[in-house]
């Protein structure tokens, strides 16, 4: 993996993270703001948002460094190529 690629993959990833955690800040400001709920019901309400919202960060990460794990680039796809012509000249 080269550098470029690792910087693409660290912003692409940051910028999901960040998505996630606006999206998170705008939920709040909106259940703090609503003057039809109770107390008891605005912490009940925080505290599911915060669960969704701590999991879904887990999970983007979690599925982003899986993902990543299998994602042949140019480089490596025509390495393996290689490898594999390799095995069959030495067969033949």
């Amino acid at each position: 993996m080269t550098t470029t690629t690792s910087i693409k993959k660290t912003s692409f990833q940051k910028s999901i993270l960040q998505l996630t955690s606006e999206e998170y800040d705008l939920e709040k400001n909106i259940i703090n703001n609503d003057s039809s709920l109770n107390t008891k019901e605005k912490i009940s309400m925080l505290r599911n948002s915060m669960i969704f919202h701590l999991f879904l960060r887990i999970g983007v990460n979690y599925i982003y460094e899986y993902i990543s794990k299998f994602r042949e680039t140019p480089d490596t796809l025509h390495t393996n190529k290689a490898a594999e012509m390799a095995d069959i000249s030495s067969i033949l």
